[in-house]
């Protein structure tokens, strides 16, 4: 079996609008990923359905899996011939260990690629309205580790002092006594600015400022705790007049999207995302496969025919499906010219219209027409039918849905960190439990759209909900 290829790509460092074009073109082809914890797990959601998720997440003192481990596992899985990407907060060749994964897929004589990602050292302290460098400020700035220091490595901090007018540092929050005691006994002033940025341009991005001084008091008084990046150095001032993501409408606020396909629930999630929320998208689609035979045996039945046939869609997923199988087995839609359309749902219907389809009824009232003499159900509704009058019908399942992949474990770590507002556009059974089950936690806000996802009033309507909900006030609102 042929090699697989690995991609090293860099996540950016948390909003999933920062990913690079390159990188997301290399998701939406990856057979496997192998993600981090500082990767967004929205950036996940522009996988292929069926693709293998595997997590490696390190927080201080409690690896997922060793270096070496996660090392083998990438090589293991191109060894069975998967495209995989490794995917990496903020850029993998900046203190991400991209370096050592490179050497050992080289070395194990496997393909690599390196896509690059925007770095926290940068684009962090931008989100908190401090820029690296200023004119007459800062014309230069030095980015470095401060987990050197809990190996036993003294860094020299009198060189680091005089280097560069700011001083950027990853992973030091743990260090921080030490950092800032060894600056000052490097001649640094001890007003000078610093900041600490934790989770920087996510939802929980919160900024510590302070001087050498007094920051490392002022942290152990808040319980500062990592991920998080230090900036030191006057640059540190201008946060007052250029902060900008903390003043966002939506900053702080986490929601969750469900849709039964992937671009609903991307375009949900997006229109979020621009107000500062941050989001997890999650559609039906993601955990399904299709069920070819069972769409080809419909089609079939409904080309030898001998009286009217009408089909009739419960979600739009199930749409999807029928007209991807459509194309992949190249029958035209012609053929299909006195074929009648149903919907159970409005938001079906609307969604039949991107594919130029506009139903002949909306509701089980339309399998009464008279002049259809069979018809063909997609699973899932709950059709109550006038006996007598109704015309013959089977049903058909456009596709499975297995809730135990790893998707709602990306969901369940995800909310851990609390909800402030579920957005549902969905008629699968499976992801409307994993929609219930957010909404137990804490007390959300629950929208769902009786509209297509994509019709921008929804967006407008969710939007002011969500601003105007009080988090100990649980509602549901139907736009």
């Amino acid at each position: 079996m042929a090699s697989g290829r690995v991609f090293l790509v860099g996540a950016g460092p948390g909003d999933p609008g920062l990913l690079t074009v390159k990188g997301r073109r290399v998701l939406e082809q990856a057979d496997a990923i192998v993600y981090d914890r500082l990767a967004s797990p929205r950036i996940l959601g522009y996988a292929k359905p069926g693709v293998s998720l595997h997590y490696v997440g390190k927080v201080a003192d409690d690896h997922t899996m060793p270096q070496r481990d996660i090392e083998q596992l990438l090589i293991s899985l191109a060894q069975a011939g998967r495209n995989v990407v490794r995917l990496k907060g903020g850029d993998p060749f900046v203190f991400g260990r991209g370096g050592e994964e490179a050497l050992a897929l080289a070395k194990a004589d496997i393909p690599f690629e390196v896509v690059p990602g925007i770095t926290s050292a940068v684009s962090v302290p931008a989100y908190a309205g401090i820029p690296v460098t200023y004119r007459n400020v800062s014309p230069s700035f030095t980015v470095v580790t401060g987990h050197r220091a809990t190996e036993g490595l003294d860094l020299d901090w009198n060189a680091y002092a005089h280097l560069s007018d700011t001083l950027v540092i990853l992973m030091g929050v743990r260090q921080l006594p030490r950092i800032a005691a060894g600056l000052l006994a490097a001649g640094k002033p001890r007003a000078t600015p610093v900041a600490l940025i934790r989770w920087g341009t996510r939802a929980a991005q919160q900024t510590l400022v302070g001087t050498l001084a007094d920051i490392a008091e002022k942290a152990r008084q808040s319980r500062f705790q990592s991920p998080a990046i230090i900036v030191i150095g006057d640059v540190v001032s201008s946060r007052e007049e250029l902060s900008w993501f903390e003043s966002l409408p939506l900053a702080g606020r986490r929601a969750l999207v469900t849709a039964d396909t992937t671009s609903e629930a991307m375009r949900m999630a997006e229109a979020l995302e621009v107000l500062g929320a941050e989001t997890l998208a999650l559609s039906s689609e993601l955990m399904a496969s299709t069920c070819t035979s069972e769409i080809q045996r419909t089609l079939s039945d409904i080309l030898t025919s001998c009286v009217r046939a009408g089909v009739y869609f419960t979600t739009t997923l199930g749409v999807k499906c029928w007209f991807d199988e459509l194309k992949s087995s190249r029958i035209d839609m012609r053929r299909l010219s006195s074929l009648s359309i149903g919907a159970e749902h409005r938001v079906v219907a609307e969604y039949l219209e991107t594919y130029g389809v506009f139903v002949d009824g909306i509701g089980p009232d339309t399998l009464l027409q008279p002049s259809v003499g069979q018809w063909w159900c997609e699973d899932g509704a709950s059709l109550e039918q006038e006996r007598g009058n109704a015309a013959p019908f089977s049903t058909f399942c456009a596709y499975a849905v297995d809730q135990e992949r790893p998707w709602s474990v990306v969901l369940r770590e995800w909310l851990a960190e609390g909800v402030d507002a579920v957005w549902t556009a969905h008629r699968s059974h499976v992801v409307g439990q994993l929609s219930a089950e957010a909404c137990q936690t804490g007390s959300p806000l629950r929208l769902e759209s009786l509209r297509y996802a994509d019709d921008s009033s929804i967006s407008q309507a969710m939007i002011k909900a969500l601003w105007d909900h009080h988090p100990a006030d649980p509602t549901v609102v139907r736009v």
